[in-house]
């Protein structure tokens, strides 16, 4: 490399690093159980435990068990399921997934549920 462009190519790499955003910082998953990830800094943000319990949630009640027990064997280590909920608007796919996880979650500390 030519010596007379190293300061130039050294200055230019100086002003790169000012004008990066700062690293986002590590997350602290030992916060909460419930997180909210924020997309524009890559942040993960505790969120309060979610107050509503699964048995609030009414005709549901084959879909409640089957949420649990393939969350119970995911917590366990054991081959589980992906889960794909689908509705409109306001039918309770987050509710059901926030409660079976308080219900289960619980038991097992590593556990963490993460709000994209």
């Amino acid at each position: 490399m030519d010596h007379a462009l190293s300061p130039l190519l050294i200055r230019i790499a100086e002003a790169l690093e000012r004008l990066a955003p700062p690293a986002p910082a590590p997350a602290d998953f030992s916060a909460a159980r419930l997180f909210r990830h924020d997309p524009e800094t890559g942040g993960f943000h505790p969120a309060p435990d979610y107050p509503l319990s699964l048995d609030s949630l009414v005709g549901v009640e084959r879909q409640k068990a089957r949420f649990v027990e393939n969350l119970e064997r995911f917590a366990q280590g054991l081959p589980a399921n992906h889960v794909l909920l689908w509705g409109v608007r306001g039918t309770g796919k987050s509710s059901i997934a926030k409660a079976a996880f308080m219900a289960v979650g619980g038991g097992y500390e590593a556990l963490k549920l993460v709000e994209v």
